[in-house]
C-alpha cells in the first residue's frame, strides 16, 4: 500500500481528532461568531486542553514532542470550520509568538509564557509591523532604551492578530538605532503593563472573528525576564528566530494587507518599506504581486548564533 511522503498513521489518527473538533465545536458557531466580530477565548482553552497548541513542542513544557508536520495538519484542520479567523490567529499562538521563546528563552521564560501558551491559559501576539515601515523589520522605529536598571519603550505596532485579547506580545524592538536589522531584540510584553495600551481595534471586511489591533507603548521595565538579545552573524543565511520565517518559501514571497472599514487615508498616504516607496492607491494595485524585498536581496534570514537576557 502505497504511503503518504510526509504524513504517517499517527498523523492520521490526529487529523482525525481534530476534524471531530472542529465539526463538532467550531463550525457550528463560526457563523455567529463572524457577525459579532469576535470569537471565545475558550477556543484557545479548549485547544490546549486536547494538547493541539503544543503538538511540535517538548513534553518539558507541556508539548507533544510531535513534528512540525503535526501542527501543520492541526491548522490546516481548522481551516475546514467554515472561516480562516481562527486557524489565523491559533496560528498566530502555536508557530508565530512561541517558537522564539521555545527556542531561546530561559527556563524561566518558558515556565511563564510558553507553557501556558501551550495550555491555552495565556494567549499570545506578535507585534511586528508599524504604521510606517509594515513588516520591514530593519526600518522598525518602536525602540528601547535602557535607563539604569530599566528599559524605556516607545513605539507603536499595527495589524497585531490576537491584539485585543492576548496576555502578551512577542514584540521586534530597535535597541541600536542606526544598526538596522543587527540591532532588533525581541522582547516579551505583558499587555497589561502601565503605558501599554490598544488604540483601536481593526473593522475587517473578513476574518472578522480574528481580533486585529494597534498597540501603542510608552513604558519601562526592569524586569530581567523580557528581553532576549538575538545577536547575528553576517556569514550564515540559514535559520531564522520565528518559525514562520523558516517555513517560508522565497518564491511564496508577497506583501499581504488587510483593507478596512473606515481607511480611505490608506490611499492618501506613502509609506516606505524594504528601500522602496509604496503609495496607498498602487498597493491596491498590486496586491498580492508588490514584493517584500528588493529584487538584489536575497528573501534570506540570518542565524542567531547566541542571545543574551539583559539583566
Amino acid at each position: 500500500m502505497a504511503t503518504h511522503p510526509i504524513f504517517t498513521p499517527e498523523h492520521d489518527e490526529l487529523r482525525a481528532t481534530v476534524r471531530r473538533y472542529v465539526d463538532a465545536e467550531l463550525r457550528p458557531n463560526i457563523d455567529d461568531w463572524e457577525a459579532a466580530g469576535f470569537f471565545p477565548d475558550d477556543v484557545f482553552r479548549r485547544c490546549g486542553e486536547l494538547g493541539f497548541l503544543g503538538l511540535h513542542y517538548p513534553q518539558a513544557w507541556g508539548g507533544s514532542d510531535g513534528d512540525l508536520a503535526a501542527s501543520l495538519l492541526f491548522i490546516e484542520e481548522l481551516g475546514r470550520c467554515g472561516g480562516g479567523s481562527i486557524p489565523m490567529a491559533v496560528a498566530v499562538q502555536t508557530h508565530m509568538c512561541t517558537p522564539a521563546i521555545a527556542e531561546f528563552g530561559t527556563d524561566e521564560l518558558k515556565e511563564r509564557y510558553l507553557r501556558p501558551a501551550i495550555t491555552g491559559e495565556k494567549i499570545g501576539a506578535i507585534a511586528l509591523t508599524e504604521p510606517d515601515t509594515g513588516s520591514d523589520v530593519a526600518s522598525i522605529t518602536t525602540r528601547a532604551e535602557r535607563d539604569g536598571d530599566t528599559w524605556i519603550v516607545n513605539g507603536r505596532k499595527m495589524f497585531i492578530t490576537n491584539g485585543t485579547r492576548a496576555q502578551f506580545m512577542t514584540m521586534a524592538i530597535q535597541t541600536e538605532p542606526g544598526s538596522k536589522h543587527r540591532g532588533v531584540s525581541i522582547f516579551i510584553v505583558d499587555t497589561d503593563l502601565p503605558g501599554v495600551s490598544v488604540s483601536r481595534k481593526l473593522d475587517k471586511l473578513g476574518m472578522r472573528a480574528s481580533d486585529t489591533a494597534s498597540k501603542e507603548a510608552a513604558w519601562g521595565t526592569g524586569d530581567p525576564g523580557y528581553k532576549i538579545k538575538a545577536e547575528f552573524n553576517d556569514k550564515s543565511h540559514t535559520r531564522g528566530v520565528i518559525s514562520m520565517a523558516r517555513s517560508q518559501s522565497p518564491d511564496s514571497a508577497g506583501s499581504q494587507f488587510f483593507i478596512c472599514h473606515g481607511a480611505p487615508s490608506f490611499l492618501d498616504r506613502q509609506y516606505t518599506a524594504f528601500g522602496i516607496l509604496i503609495k496607498g492607491d498602487d498597493v491596491l494595485e498590486k496586491i498580492g504581486t508588490t514584493p517584500t524585498h528588493p529584487p538584489d536581496r536575497p528573501n534570506t534570514v540570518q542565524r542567531v548564533e547566541s542571545i543574551r537576557i539583559v539583566p
